[in-house]
């Protein structure tokens, strides 16, 4: 049965990472039983703001009381902040299981958003994520629509602003330039041979690559990085590795898990292109299950582990 171990993508960076760099399985479920109160919530903010402004893109998650939590949480304990915030209240804020959007879009390239209408956008992107369980791809206002990555970037703001001067801002700046954690078409795993994917092609390139180069192997590498070293993988490795490959390739990716006839939690990647989500299994690419085509799946998606931003 296909094994059960550890994901890594990239690196930490302090408590607000892009991933963590070790074979924990921290990643393996989003953080559900957890409640905040406005202190914890506020000096995380500060931290994505700190990030962003460095980075000028998002962190993969926030670690607040010695847990993960993902973005899309991230953007509900935020914006329900602000709102309890301006109603004068301070009640402890519970993490929700919150659904990452399906795609993330903005028309706005900058401008600023008064008081009255971020409190207005705060509460609507609440009221969607109660609602749905799923956060937001953008968000309506008097500037045009605020993508996903940049909603996070400007409510972690408006919260560190509260934290520093004792009040909510009378306006917000909105940038034109947050983005998510997306590559630039150069990845170091593939021995050169991975660069500039793209599209569907880039997919059926990668999966013959690893029909070439690569194998499923109970008990071998759980990591991109041992995959890349030694060409073999169990199913957590072998996504790892091909998240990664996609992700630096500037692909939306996210790896996924679900119960086949083998294991209660085999893992394989989905990978976001023209609005939908198309599978794409490494483990059944390899010469192990027959060279099938990469769109093959052997389980239902239960649990989504991992979504990387483009």
């Amino acid at each position: 049965m296909l094994l059960l171990f550890g994901l890594a993508l990239v690196l930490n960076v302090s408590d607000v990472s892009a991933a963590t760099d070790d074979n924990s399985t921290s990643l393996d479920s989003q953080v559900t039983s957890q409640v905040y109160t406005p202190n914890e919530v506020n000096d995380a903010a500060t931290r994505v703001k700190n990030f962003c402004d460095a980075n000028r893109r998002l962190p993969n998650y926030v670690t607040i009381k010695n847990s993960q939590v993902t973005m899309p949480q991230f953007l509900y304990l935020i914006t329900t902040d602000v709102v309890q915030t301006s109603q004068g209240s301070a009640t402890a804020i519970p993490v929700k299981d919150v659904e990452a959007p399906s795609s993330s879009s903005g028309t706005t390239n900058g401008g600023s958003l008064t008081k009255t209408e971020y409190l207005q956008v705060a509460q609507n992107i609440k009221n969607i994520i109660d609602s749905t369980g799923k956060a937001p791809g953008n968000a309506s206002t008097s500037i045009g629509q605020i993508k996903y990555e940049t909603l996070i970037y400007i409510f972690s703001k408006i919260i560190d602003f509260q934290k520093t001067n004792g009040r909510p801002p009378n306006y917000v700046t909105v940038p034109g330039t947050i983005s998510g954690n997306g590559g630039n078409g150069t990845t170091t795993l593939g021995k050169g041979q991975l660069n500039g994917l793209q599209g569907i092609e880039g997919l059926q390139i990668l999966a013959n690559y690893i029909n070439k180069n690569l194998n499923h192997q109970y008990g071998a590498a759980t990591t991109a990085e041992g995959v890349e070293r030694t060409g073999l993988g169990d199913c957590w490795g072998l996504s790892a590795w091909t998240a990664k490959v996609l992700h630096d390739n500037g692909y939306t990716v996210r790896i996924v898990q679900g119960a086949s006839v083998e294991a209660s939690n085999h893992r394989w990647v989905q990978v976001l292109i023209d609005g939908k989500w198309i599978n794409f299994d490494p483990s059944l690419v390899t010469k192990k299950y027959g060279s099938k085509p990469y769109y093959t799946t052997c389980a239902s998606v239960s649990q989504i582990i991992a979504t990387y931003y483009a």
